[in-house]
């Protein structure tokens, strides 16, 4: 939907979408992945920047504490893979949908 649209106007949207409360959850502090994901009730994707190798066996380990997580690291990409590379992490979260390439 946003694939033409440029990021400002995306971001400017999405704020527009945002719920208030979302924004209070800084107020209590984010719990830390792992002691919050065996908690996660839905299938979850966390798209991440390419790292070394420790670094993305930590993040495997942390997926897996979840019940149904998958980590993608993806290559050249900075904080924000789906801006860094959109078809990449188009194509991921795709595929984690069962939707195919």
């Amino acid at each position: 939907e946003y694939a033409d649209t440029p990021v400002p106007e995306r971001l400017a949207d999405a704020r527009k979408r945002l719920s208030p409360r979302v924004a209070r959850v800084r107020e209590h502090g984010y719990p830390a992945f792992a002691d919050a994901a065996p908690a996660l009730d839905a299938p979850t994707l966390v798209l991440r920047a390419d790292a070394d190798p420790t670094t993305r066996e930590r993040d495997r380990d942390l997926a897996a504490r979840a019940p149904d997580a998958r980590v993608v690291h993806v290559a050249d990409a900075g904080h924000t893979a789906v801006r860094d590379r959109f078809e990449v992490a188009l194509a991921e979260v795709r595929a984690f949908l069962g939707a195919g390439p």
